[in-house]
């Protein structure tokens, strides 16, 4: 098996097509152990036009340094300019250039099973954009964990972005990768006055996986015991 695989996907819509920031409620459930290691990514899409990341790791990489354990990381491409990101206490920047020019922050978090919530905001502004701050915080010990800052030329997050599970390490087939389950409880834009509308589900090659809607709740199963039960489809979910 090739890696990194993807492994189950949802992408969101809205009503606006630009959004301000974004706050979402999770629950892991599972296998959360170091490795194989594994990427629970929670929006992708754009800010301001500029395709971005961010979400949790169970073995997040430090540069020259190798995989740390688990953590959470925010990247942003089109840029190699270290000036547009700002590290957390005991945080770090990556930039590099072998997924195209970019940068990113990363910070470790003792991350497990459980809830979590998580934000995108914005958090400053100076005379070249805004920063945006990717932060999560724990509904187990009431911890909140920064991955550092990005900045961006304006507060427009794009509509449509998605949440998705990949597997990047430590795995040769799909019955060497655990089974873990990523639930999205709710996810909020515009000061958590703005719901999604639908959320279109699909998969790529990774067969053991299973992603749906269940009142509003986006399911990504994904490990050797997962059966696919429900088919790549479009969810209406109620604003």
């Amino acid at each position: 098996m090739k890696l990194p695989k993807g492994m189950a996907y949802g992408n969101w819509d809205f009503t606006s097509p630009t959004l301000n920031d974004l706050t979402l409620e999770i629950e892991i459930c599972g296998n959360t152990e170091r490795r194989p290691g594994r990427y629970f990514q929670l929006y992708d899409g754009g800010i301001s036009g500029v395709a971005c990341y961010l979400g949790l790791q169970t073995d997040i990489a430090k540069p020259g340094s190798g995989l740390q354990r688990h953590g959470i990381l925010f990247s942003r491409w089109k840029t190699r300019d270290s000036s547009n990101a700002r590290v957390a206490p005991h945080g770090w920047i990556e930039n590099s250039g072998h997924e195209d020019d970019f940068i990113g922050v990363r910070a470790l978090m003792p991350w497990s099973t459980g809830r979590y919530r998580c934000t995108l905001k914005v958090i400053d502004n100076d005379a070249h954009g805004v920063w945006y701050e990717f932060a999560v915080t724990s509904h187990q010990t009431n911890e909140t964990f920064s991955a550092g800052s990005l900045r961006f030329s304006t507060a427009e997050i794009n509509s449509g972005g998605g949440t998705w599970t990949e597997v990047y390490s430590y795995a040769q087939s799909e019955e060497e990768v655990p089974e873990t389950e990523l639930r999205v409880l709710s996810i909020l834009a515009n000061d958590m006055k703005l719901s999604p509308i639908k959320c279109r589900v699909c998969y790529r090659e990774f067969s053991k996986s299973d992603a749906f809607v269940d009142h509003g709740k986006l399911i990504l199963r994904s490990g050797w015991n997962v059966e696919r039960i429900h088919e790549a489809k479009h969810y209406d979910i109620d604003a």
